[in-house]
């Protein structure tokens, strides 16, 4: 039954009677299923095996959201930030572990002063409780300095930014972030080690002299009531078998070769002024005990090592013996001159394995035992706070999506079909029925058959009526041709129109090129491809991978510098010389020279490991211009910040030493006019150069060197050489000039001791055109380049390219539809299109050709009654299923049709317009840019996507930012010139010389604090401006704020805190050292025996009426004669507690004039325009470098847009309605749908209704059985 009625199905049945006509219509019926089968499975194919992009968009998504697609559709994913710039302790914390012993009692004040004796001096110098307090309170020094080191780079990297317009992937992130935390891990451990390192050589080639010193001592060579002769003793130490066998601190790159500490129980009192048998007779038998080979120990210290200074100590000892409790007990009874009764100390619980690690080492770490680090990416997430995400994703269409497709062109197809097959099968049956007609009819010719064939086309054409109602009224009749023109000329048009809307339609779509080579990769960026990503697979790549360093020094630290006691022999011929003899201090010349070229090696060779270890991050690849263009002045900055940052360390060094008027060990003999030689010895510091400049207010005194030979009388002046202050003033005086010269380089070497072995090696510089440096170049010059002549500076862009090694480059690339496409859009639209111009056509047509009546005057309700009446009837008696039956069952079933058929028909057609109307898309608009008033609009509508490309995409800080500090005015007042300081030293009476020599000192200090503070300042600031803004585009007002703003503030925060670091470093260093003072202000020389060869010792001074002593703390002071000015151990020390508010004060100012003989005037300091107190402390203006306000031009936002010079921007925006777009869908389904439901409707209303029926007749047939 159901074969049959599929084998007659007839979908064009007309209701004919004509066998012929009925047989066409099952044939086409037929052939009509097949193909629309057919056609139907190869377009439901090609939609499976075709990708589309489709745009998803997520609101305020959840970091689990995002990780579940940020690897899937990373190359798309776009999830903009709210906040741009998240500080780094949003999401990371960084905490330094450090060694027990910098929380332990070992560096506590208690067990600094049970160890501090202040007959110290006294002991044998390789006895431990000689150095045990200076040697703790150096590690003290360090410890502290070590961790506020740390953390204030860890406070400076928290206000560090991660700057993101979008959310970085989480492994992007940790990369990222990882790296950032490691570089600066390195930075903190690379910064301390260089200062530590200079302190470490520079004080000990400047021979700064400790009141414990192991390198020599002061001794009596000649006494008398009225004069004393004095000189230098070195102490040597025996080394071999036999006696004569020696070293010392001087000649052995000094190192005392780590000799072990004890205790020496025996000698309360050693009283050698050195440690061998004086060649002198007279002295022998001063020093019955000159041999170490003859001394022992009671018992060695475990771990603890005796060293050229007590920082050297320290350095080269271990904890050994504190993590022993029965080792500190051992050391506890030969304490017994402590003041201190508690000596119960805890022994260090750290583990056995770091027993003989030495402070040296655990120094260079920063004592930091562990980091740990702690990332959130979930932190970050949600302090960029994204509103929502969006992504491409390319997939087959769902089954949905297939569906509407498949619904669009099957409209359009049934459409095409149901014209094409009836008149293809009509024809072809024609042609054969009339076969054997044509026969026997006379040949026609070709050219009139085609002729009558065209006439009888165009009469067809023109008579063709596809709205037939077969009706017999010859109106209707030609209403309905007229339609059908109608019709196809608007068909033609539309189709026409949409056709050519589609072929020229462009879309955006995703390409992908796997693994691109770099000239590949090249050619694209140079096409200027639209949206080109081409990420890293190694996102972070160590700058060693791409740059190379291969500096080269100049020839001054290889060819001249003379060590291991090259010039042991000439001291001993010329050690009672005057001191501007060069041959008395030359072996302190090239000590000098070689540890700044030794400092300087290993600053670069750090700064170079820290660099090249330093990972560079790129999420993406970067273009070859803009990556030479960063990294060139990445390096340049990076040459710059380590020469400038050597220099800085270096001149605060030396102005430290200087300022605190710290004592040297000098060659030669020294004459004390003094009658009371055991209370205290003031030497004259240094030498005056004719009255003119003395050391005691100038340490720059330079004194023309000279050389003398020991068969001739006269001095010989060595061109360029001039001695300073101190020995390394020796260098930054003089030139290079006598080193190239052989006629000067003869009178140095001595011709006298051509037979040693420095005098072959010892030769002229040759100089090189190709040089940087000229012949009278000063040394100054090349200390502050690091001693380079050239950095050789390499780096390639093909190598970061094959370290980047991207995975893939993909970009977006406009183009127009395939025909494929073209062709099933235009069916789609041809379907609904047919239908719509069916229905509206014919209504038109009638609506314009109505034949005309007679008009009647009616009222306006009469009209609307008389055009709603027929209204109503007509909508009540529509039909769309009308065919040539007129059996009034088939008719009402028709009707009913069509209301089903409507009120189905509006609900899907209102879905899918409802579904096309919120469907979102992505649009891409680029505008011409006029100006910032214009851009910050386009900003406020487009804050995530707008884009202006920068026309200069390196921009430097300094083209649009300018900040100007305003300093102290004490810093450039009366009070920090020369005039002063040699007003106060001069002209001082005799009883007030001592107390004013200290007041001269103090604003020396202070002059010093002033210029180091704006050196550091300028260099900073210099280093900030030189710093470049790069951006390839504009950024907006906000994040360029947040960029200057934290840049900004970064320099106002690290600036004094790393001025204080490196101060507060020199000088517990300097006061852990027992370094004395030319004033003898912190330590005083004492002496205990006349007689000739008796060393002197040392007592540290005391203040506060004894309650405070310097061996123990560097901070004792006393008020003084001039108020808020206080004098202690070190000027420096006293000067930082002291306040200025005596120079506001011109009363207070005249009774310092009044100390001195002479009367000038000074200009007291203004309390106009005061920001601060004027009682605060130096301390107080130091902690702010000086600086008492800050100016920032307002207008740099408008400086920085003319500098990036942007002229178009880009902007997208999310499209969710477009009228064309949701027109053309509508009418694409509207097709299918209408054709799918008038095939659907009338047979779901057919079974309707014979159900009905049937139950009818069953109810019908029921009630008569009852009724019989």
């Amino acid at each position: 039954m159901a074969w049959k009625k599929l084998v007659n199905l007839n979908l064009f049945d007309t209701e004919t009677d004509d066998n012929h006509t009925k047989r066409n219509e099952i044939l086409s019926t037929r052939i009509f299923v097949v193909l629309l089968i057919l056609f139907l499975l190869l377009f439901i194919l090609y939609q499976l095996l075709t990708y589309h992009s489709t745009l998803i968009t997520v609101d305020k998504p959840t970091v689990q959201q995002y990780k579940n697609i940020e690897i899937e559709f990373s190359n798309s994913l776009q999830c903009p930030c709210t906040n741009i710039s998240i500080p780094y302790k949003e999401f990371a914390n960084i905490t330094a572990k450090f060694y027990e012993i910098c929380a332990s009692d070992f560096i506590s004040q208690r067990w600094i002063d049970y160890l501090f004796f202040e007959n110290v001096s006294y002991f044998y110098q390789l006895d431990f409780r000689r150095s045990a307090s200076s040697k703790f309170q150096l590690l003290r020094t360090l410890c502290q300095q070590a961790k506020v080191m740390t953390d204030d780079y860890l406070e400076e990297f928290y206000l560090e930014q991660l700057i993101t317009n979008q959310i970085i992937s989480n492994r992007s992130f940790h990369i990222q972030v990882g790296a950032f935390i490691d570089m600066y891990k390195r930075k903190i451990t690379s910064v301390w080690r260089n200062s530590l390192e200079l302190i470490r050589s520079t004080t000990m080639a400047n021979r700064l002299f400790s009141a414990i010193e192991t390198r020599s001592v002061y001794k009596i060579v000649y006494w008398s009531p009225n004069v004393t002769l004095m000189r230098m003793a070195e102490i040597k130490y025996h080394g071999g078998a036999s006696i004569f066998s020696t070293f010392n601190c001087f000649y052995d790159n000094f190192h005392l070769r780590q000799l072990p500490e004890g205790i020496y129980a025996d000698i309360d009192r050693y009283d050698c002024a050195g440690s061998v048998f004086w060649e002198e007779e007279e002295e022998e038998e001063v020093c019955m005990r000159g041999n170490t080979k003859y001394i022992d120990t009671d018992f060695f210290v475990p771990g603890m090592n005796a060293g050229c200074t007590p920082f050297e100590s320290l350095l080269y000892s271990t904890n050994e013996c504190l993590l022993d409790e029965t080792c500190i007990n051992q050391l506890i009874p030969y304490m017994n001159y402590s003041l201190i009764k508690n000596n119960s100390f805890t022994a260090l619980k750290t583990s056995l394995s770091i027993w003989n690690i030495t402070n040296e080492n655990l120094a260079k770490e920063l004592f930091i035992e562990d980091w740990i680090v702690t990332i959130s990416y979930e932190n970050y997430f949600n302090s960029c706070q994204p509103l929502f995400y969006q992504y491409t994703h390319d997939a087959r269409p769902s089954f949905y999506e297939i569906l509407i497709a498949t619904l669009s062109v099957y409209g359009g197809l049934y459409a095409v079909l149901t014209l094409i097959v009836p008149n293809i099968v009509t024809f072809i049956r024609r042609q054969k029925r009339t076969e054997s007609e044509d026969a026997n009819i006379i040949q026609i010719p070709r050219l009139a058959r085609l002729r009558i064939s065209f006439r009888s086309i165009v009469n067809v054409l023109w008579n063709v009526n596809i709205f037939d109602s077969y009706s017999s009224d010859e109106y209707r009749r030609q209403s309905e041709r007229i339609s059908t023109k109608i019709y196809f000329l608007l068909l033609i048009i539309c189709l026409i129109i949409f056709t050519t809307y589609t072929a020229i339609e462009y879309q955006e779509k995703t390409i992908s090129i796997p693994y691109p080579e770099q000239t590949k990769f090249e050619q694209m960026k140079n096409t200027s491809l639209k949206n080109l990503q081409c990420p890293c697979d190694r996102i972070a790549t160590k700058y060693s991978e791409f740059i190379s360093f291969n500096p080269i020094f100049h020839q001054v630290c290889s060819g001249i510098s003379i060590t291991d006691g090259d010039y042991n022999d000439i001291l001993g011929l010329y050690i009672y010389d005057i001191r501007t003899n060069f041959q008395v201090v030359a072996n302190s010349f090239f000590e000098i020279l070689s540890a700044l070229c030794n400092s300087s090696r290993e600053t670069v060779a750090n700064n170079i490991g820290q660099l090249t270890e330093t990972e560079y991050v790129t999420s993406e690849v970067m273009e070859e211009n803009k990556f030479n263009q960063e990294v060139i002045s990445f390096l340049g900055l990076f040459i710059d910040q380590t020469e400038k940052s050597f220099q800085e360390q270096l001149n605060l060094l030396r102005k430290v030493i200087a300022g605190n008027k710290v004592r040297y060990a000098p060659r030669g003999v020294i004459t004390i006019d003094d009658e009371i030689l055991n209370t205290v010895m003031l030497d004259s510091l240094i030498v005056y150069n004719n009255s003119v400049c003395s050391c005691a207010t100038d340490f720059t005194c330079p004194q023309q060197m000279f050389a003398r030979h020991t068969n001739r009388s006269e001095n010989i002046n060595l061109p360029g050489i001039y001695r300073g202050c101190y020995p390394i003033d020796m260098l930054f005086l003089s030139t290079m000039e006598c080193f190239y010269n052989e006629p000067c380089m003869y009178h140095i070497k001595i011709p006298e001791l051509q037979n040693f072995g420095y005098y072959t090696k010892f030769k002229p510089l040759e100089y090189n055109e190709t040089s940087r440096y000229g012949i009278n170049e000063t040394l100054e010059t090349l200390i502050g380049n690091l001693f380079i002549e050239n950095w050789n500076e390499n780096y390639s862009y093909s190598s970061y390219y094959n370290q980047c090694s991207p995975a893939y480059c993909s970009h977006i690339i406009r183009q127009r539809l395939g025909f494929i496409d073209i062709l099933r859009r235009v069916i789609g639209f041809y379907g609904g299109l047919t239908i719509i111009l069916k229905i509206l056509v014919p209504s038109l047509i009638k609506l314009l050709r109505r034949k005309s009546r007679r008009e009647i005057a009616t009222s306006t309700r009469n009209r609307i009654h008389q055009l709603a009446q027929p209204l109503k009837i007509k909508l009540i008696q529509l039909n769309l299923f009308r065919n040539r039956s007129t059996n009034p069952e088939k008719l009402r079933q028709q009707i009913l049709s069509t209301r089903l058929y409507l009120i189905t028909f509006l609900i899907l057609q209102f879905i899918i317009i409802l579904y096309t109307s919120l469907e979102k898309k992505i649009r891409t608009e680029t505008i011409v840019l006029k100006n910032l008033n214009h851009y910050k609009q386009l900003q406020n509508l487009y804050p995530n996507s707008l884009t202006c490309p920068c026309v200069r995409i390196a921009i430097e800080y300094k083209q649009f930012i300018q900040i100007n500090p305003v300093f102290h005015p004490v810093c450039s007042s009366d009070f920090v010139t020369q005039e002063w300081f040699d007003f106060l030293y001069y002209t001082g009476n005799e009883e007030e010389q001592r107390f004013l020599f200290l007041v001269s000192a103090q604003f020396q200090v202070l002059s010093y604090l002033c210029n180091l503070t704006k050196e550091t300042l300028d260099n900073n600031l210099l280093e900030f401006r030189s710093k470049k803004l790069t951006s390839n585009r504009m950024l907006s007002s906000q994040l360029f704020e947040n960029e200057i703003t934290s840049a900004v503030n970064l320099i106002k925060k690290s600036t004094p805190r790393r001025f204080k670091r490196a101060l507060d470093l020199i000088s517990g260093i300097i006061h852990g050292n027992f370094f004395i003072t030319f004033q003898q202000t912190n330590w005083k020389f004492t002496y205990y025996n006349v007689a000739a060869g008796s060393p002197y010792y040392t007592n540290p001074v005391t203040y506060k009426n004894n309650s405070c002593t310097c061996g123990t703390s560097s901070k004792c002071t006393e008020t003084s004669k001039i108020d808020g000015l206080l004098i202690g151990c070190y000027p420096l020390e006293s000067l930082l507690q002291s306040s200025l508010k005596c120079l506001y004060n011109q009363t207070c100012l005249t009774s310092i004039t009044e100390l001195t003989e002479n009367n000038e005037s000074f200009e007291i300091l203004s309390t106009n325009n005061q920001l601060y107190s004027i009682d605060e402390t130096v301390q107080q203006m130091v902690d702010r470098l000086f600086v008492i306000d800050w100016f920032i031009n307002q207008s740099y936002y408008e400086q920085y847009f003319k500098q990036c010079h942007p002229t178009l921007c880009t902007y997208s925006f999310i499209s969710t309605f477009d009228l064309l777009r949701s027109s053309t869908t509508i009418l694409s389904l509207y097709g299918g749908l209408t054709i799918i439901l008038r095939s659907i409707i009338p047979l779901i209303i057919k079974i309707i209704l014979r159900f009905l029926r049937r139950r009818r007749t069953t109810r019908q047939i029921s009630t008569l059985e009852i009724s019989n």
